[in-house]
């Protein structure tokens, strides 16, 4: 799946979120009290939330974000495709979904000294 997927070109970390999915379907296999449902994959981006401040750099900023999402999509639909099976096999169903870091800070509570610290790359 990865080779196929690194073949398109696509500029995306494939081969992190692929090692990601080996190691959990390796706890799966290998782990008898390890079940858990439902499997999510989550692929957490630092993304500009007013790419304007980048000024001249923003419309290359923007074709950069849309390759970032546009390879996410090619590598979540073969994951579905290839891998979820497998979860399945074993009880599990896999999903895999896009966030941006400001999207995470409001899904997670986090305790103020650590919020300040991730709020500084929010921009």
């Amino acid at each position: 799946m990865v080779k196929r997927y690194l073949d398109r070109g696509v500029l995306m970390h494939s081969l992190q979120m692929a090692k990601h999915l080996l190691a959990i379907y390796g706890k799966l296999v290998n782990d008898a009290t390890y079940r858990p449902g439902k499997v999510t994959l989550l692929n957490c981006v630092w993304e500009f939330t007013n790419p304007s401040v980048l000024g001249g750099y923003m419309e290359k900023y923007l074709k950069m974000e849309t390759e970032e999402h546009g390879g996410f999509e090619s590598f979540a639909k073969l994951a579905e495709e290839y891998v979820a099976p497998l979860f399945e096999e074993r009880g599990a169903s896999l999903s895999i979904e896009y966030m941006t870091a400001a999207e995470l800070m409001e899904a997670v509570e986090y305790e103020p000294c650590h919020r300040a610290k991730l709020e500084r790359y929010i921009v």
